[in-house]
């Protein structure tokens, strides 16, 4: 409001050749946005206009983050599953190839006992 008060004889024109093209002398005339430019208003808006624009953006930036950590919290869990699978399968096999080894050791054993047994004339 002071700047209305400080500009009330600020009236619009060129005749006088200042770079606003309004003369001092004349009257209570001036433009608005002149008027909310010098009082603040403009400023007040536009910064009102960003902080609403950064909310925005960052409660958008907070959703993106969420599903991409949601992306990644599915694919941990996927590579999880898959390797506590393939270590149940290795333990399995191993388990068996081991059974089978022994069943093996032994025949051959047997086997062998048997041929000395032959080579002996037992």
């Amino acid at each position: 409001m002071r700047a209305r008060e400080a500009l009330s004889g600020v009236r619009g024109g060129a005749s006088n050749g200042n770079l606003a093209g309004n003369t001092v002398d004349e009257g209570t005339h001036i433009s608005s946005d002149i008027l909310a430019a010098l009082s603040g208003l403009d400023a007040n808006r536009e910064r009102a206009v960003a902080h609403r624009t950064r909310r925005v953006m960052q409660s958008s930036m907070g959703v993106i983050r969420e599903r991409d950590q949601s992306k990644a919290r599915s694919r941990a869990v996927a590579l999880a599953v898959t390797f506590v699978v393939s270590l149940l399968i290795y333990r399995a096999k191993l388990n068996e190839l081991r059974q089978q080894s022994r069943e093996l050791i032994s025949q051959l054993a047997l086997r062998r006992l048997a041929a000395g047994a032959d080579t002996a004339g037992l």
